[in-house]
C-alpha cells in the first residue's frame, strides 16, 4: 500500500511573542566564542487553512503553538519549552504532536561544564507517514545513522555531555568531551526499548573559516553484544542548546 500523499496550499497566520532581553554566554553553539542568547518568556501560535479551493488535496485546519522560558546567569543556561500541534480534517483531529524539551548548561567548573538535553515527542493519529529515527547524527551516537526508525512514532531522547573549556593553539580552538546518550522510538508506550551509548569526542574551531566547530565523536553502544565503535563526523555541536542550532 502506497503512503498517502498530501498536497497543501494555504494561507496562514503566525504570531510570536517574546521580550527583547539577551545574555552573552560562551561555548554553547560555538567554541571559544561569545554568543547572544535571548532570555525570558516566549510564546508562538500558527494557524493554517489548507482547502481544496486553493488546490489542496483535502479541507483541513491546522494549529500549532509553543510556550517556553530561557534563563541565563553567570554563563549558565536553562531552557524549558512545550509545543503542541494538531490538525482538524474530515471531522477528525489527527496529526497530534506534543513536544516537551529541557536543555541547559552548568557554569564552567574544574576544566569544563556539563551540558544536558532531554526531548520527548509524543505523536498520535499520524496521517502523513512521518518517519522518526534515532542513531548517529540524529541524537544517539554509538549507532549507525537511522539505526532505529518507525513511521508515525513517538520519540524519547536524552543527551549528557561534559565539555572541556577550549584550549587555544595558535589560532585554533580545541576541546574534548565525554558523553552519554539514550533514546527510543516507539508506537506503543508498552513497547519502549531505550538504547544507550557512551563515548568521547573532539571539537575544532578555525575562527578564520567558521564560527561553529567541527566535531568528531566516537561512541560505544551499551546494549549490543561485543565491542563496537561508531564514528560520527559533522559540523556544529551534537547537543544543540540555542535557537541558532535548532
Amino acid at each position: 500500500m502506497l503512503p498517502r500523499v498530501r498536497r497543501e496550499l494555504f494561507p496562514y497566520l503566525q504570531y510570536q511573542l517574546y521580550l527583547p532581553r539577551y545574555a552573552v554566554l560562551e561555548n554553547l553553539a560555538t567554541f571559544g566564542q561569545s554568543e547572544s542568547v535571548r532570555t525570558g518568556p516566549a510564546a508562538s501560535a500558527l494557524f493554517e487553512l489548507p482547502l481544496r479551493a486553493y488546490g489542496s488535496s483535502s479541507d483541513s485546519f491546522a494549529v500549532a503553538g509553543g510556550l517556553g522560558y530561557t534563563w541565563a546567569h553567570r554563563n549558565a543556561l536553562l531552557q524549558v519549552a512545550v509545543a503542541p500541534s494538531a490538525r482538524l480534517e474530515e471531522g477528525r483531529v489527527v496529526d497530534q504532536l506534543l513536544l516537551a524539551e529541557v536543555r541547559g548548561a552548568t557554569p564552567p567548573w574544574l576544566l569544563g561544564r556539563l551540558v544536558l538535553r532531554a526531548v520527548w515527542q509524543g505523536r498520535r493519529g499520524d496521517t502523513s507517514q512521518q518517519a522518526v529515527s534515532l542513531g548517529g547524527d540524529s541524537g544517539l551516537r554509538g549507532y549507525p545513522s537511522q539505526a532505529f526508525q518507525l513511521v508515525g512514532a513517538s520519540l524519547l531522547r536524552g543527551n549528557l555531555e561534559y565539555r572541556t573549556l577550549p584550549l587555544l593553539w595558535r589560532s585554533v580552538q580545541m576541546g574534548a568531551l565525554l558523553f552519554y546518550d539514550a533514546g527510543a522510538v516507539y508506537v506503543d508506550v508498552k513497547e519502549i526499548d531505550v538504547h544507550h551509548a557512551v563515548g568521547f569526542g573532539l571539537r575544532l574551531l578555525f575562527p578564520q573559516f567558521n564560527r561553529y566547530p567541527y566535531r568528531l565523536d566516537l561512541g560505544f553502544p551499551l546494549d549490543r553484544a561485543g565491542f563496537r565503535l561508531q564514528l560520527t563526523i559533522g559540523s556544529g555541536q551534537a547537543v544543540p542548546l540555542t535557537a541558532v542550532e535548532g
